[in-house]
């Protein structure tokens, strides 16, 4: 799971770029904040994101400055904002691979806007730790 720079970081390594700065006024206003600000974002269906928290849009939370430009290879965005920012990247092959799933939000700081339930907080929050648990499950069978 990765978040924020997380998210960035993982375009990255799948050969993705990143716009380095968010300068438009219009972005700025909506995504950049200290603290978070929070908008619309619009869920693909048939991605992980909509599996995990079964809505087409929602509300996050933001605080970012850069964001993907190109998707690495392989990876497909599963919600973008309002204004076209990707707002969540996964694999386009999910068959036979382990979780992979990033959000340019912070689904742990969501409680700043009465979120904290929500199905892209409290949904992401439980799915991950269940994929944790399976992963140590396999790990504890294969020994």
């Amino acid at each position: 799971l990765g978040i924020c720079r997380g998210m960035q970081l993982i375009n990255v390594i799948y050969k993705g770029t990143l716009i380095q700065n968010l300068d438009n006024d219009v972005l700025n206003k909506i995504h950049r904040g200290e603290p978070d600000k929070s908008h619309p974002v619009n869920i693909k269906k048939d991605t992980l994101l909509y599996d995990i928290s079964h809505e087409e849009n929602g509300q996050i939370n933001s605080a970012h400055h850069q964001a993907v430009e190109t998707l690495g290879e392989g990876l497909i965005a599963s919600a973008v904002s309002n204004e076209g920012i990707i707002e969540a990247i996964e694999r386009k092959n999910k068959l036979n691979q382990p979780f992979l799933l990033a959000v340019q939000w912070h689904p742990e700081r969501m409680f700043r806007f009465q979120l904290e339930n929500t199905p892209l907080s409290k949904n992401l929050r439980e799915r991950f730790i269940e994929e944790i648990k399976k992963s140590i499950a396999n790990k504890n069978e294969s020994h």
